[in-house]
């Protein structure tokens, strides 16, 4: 029988050359009708794919929410699991127990979902053409995951949910398995990963989602090890890129606190919440698990009131790894850092932002462009 197996190649750059690679985040949508009228995640692909052919790729990093799994909760079981309004349905979801059937829903809803989301055209030929490097987001989970009450986080549905997710996002773009995380190169109990692109480039993935919750993003054993492998990378070592699911730096939104103190007002049982539950306005307010749905949001970012503490330290970590002015020709060379997340790009070698948006790109990835250093579509 003739074979249909279609043939790929791929790119291996030489031991000491800079290495061509890109940086994609936000590969979906929430929205199926957005998805349609835009072209889908096809458009960014081809882009991809048509830079790959002019220029091969070494490797395309994915910064975050590589697949939008936000229609978990859709299923016959676990339909409208996350519309609660008030407190009263809160409560009962944070009671419902994890049956086995609920569980089979989760990781039919993952796996199946994967299976479709990879298999996009021009998508599946990125990945058999270009290896991949992916750390993880909350849509890769379910919207806001980590940024949610330690309540609803420990309940047993959602804890089902996420070793469902946990699961096939370790198949499916890490390649390995919670039993081989740390063989396959993984630190800090989660996807940590520092790599080496070519002679002088480095890249560490920080995992800001296996760990999250409203007061921590990654666990505090992480930053010793991280320090611990930034201080031990070979002298050559030019430039270091950290890539993070939301941004380090950004304008401060005085709005959490506020968004916060409306959505527990109106899912209360004081007279005005019981009105606005009844005339239907509750739900408007709070429409994912009893608090308003751009609150998660805020509370991901690293300058929300509950992490930015954590931010400092994290940016104090990397500050002393790279000390100014102190090199020793062959000992240590002077460190350059780039720090990337799915919004946008930032860093001190030189960086561009083309057309990025949190639910998709009409471009295909950041630009950064290092001098004497790899290139970066």
């Amino acid at each position: 029988h003739a074979s249909t197996t279609a043939a790929y190649t791929f790119h291996v750059p030489s031991a000491h050359k800079p290495w061509h690679w890109a940086f994609t985040s936000c590969n979906g949508t929430t929205d199926d009708a957005v998805a349609v009228k835009s072209g889908g995640i096809s458009v960014m692909w081809r882009d991809v794919l048509a830079r790959h052919k002019a220029s091969p790729l070494h490797l395309a990093v994915g910064g975050g929410d590589q697949i939008y799994n936000d229609a978990v909760f859709s299923g016959p079981l676990l339909g409208s699991f996350d519309k609660a309004s008030t407190d009263a349905e809160t409560a009962e979801r944070l009671a419902a127990p994890l049956t086995e059937a609920m569980r089979r829903e989760m990781e039919q809803y993952y796996l199946a979902h994967y299976c479709l989301h990879f298999a996009e055209d021009a998508f599946s030929a990125a990945l058999a053409s270009v290896p991949q490097l992916s750390t993880w987001d909350d849509h890769d989970i379910f919207d806001g995951y980590g940024s949610y009450s330690d309540q609803l986080q420990a309940s047993p549905v959602i804890r089902g949910v996420f070793g469902a997710a946990k699961a096939f996002y370790l198949l499916f773009q890490c390649h390995t398995t919670e039993a081989r995380m740390q063989d396959d190169g993984m630190f800090g109990g989660s996807t940590n990963q520092l790599v080496q692109l070519g002679g002088d480039t480095a890249l560490l993935l920080l995992d800001t989602r296996m760990q999250r919750t409203l007061n921590q993003v990654v666990a505090p054993p992480v930053y010793d090890k991280m320090s611990e492998l930034l201080s031990a990378l070979p002298p050559s070592t030019s430039h270091v890129v950290v890539v993070t699911g939301v941004p380090v730096l950004y304008p401060k939104l005085p709005v959490e606190k506020l968004l916060s103190t409306i959505g527990s007002f109106v899912a209360g049982t004081n007279p005005i919440a019981i009105l606005s539950q009844k005339t239907g306005l509750a739900q408007l307010v709070n429409s994912r698990f009893g608090q308003p749905e751009i609150l998660d949001d805020l509370a991901d970012h690293w300058n929300a009131r509950s992490h930015q503490d954590e931010r400092d330290r994290l940016l104090r970590m990397l500050l002393k790894v790279w000390v100014p002015g102190v090199w020793v020709p062959g000992v240590r060379a002077p460190r350059v850092w780039a720090i990337l997340w799915p919004h946008q790009a930032l860093g001190g070698v030189g960086a561009q932002r083309h057309g990025h948006s949190r639910h998709g790109s009409t471009d295909a990835c950041a630009a950064l462009r290092t001098s004497g250093g790899g290139q970066m579509v």
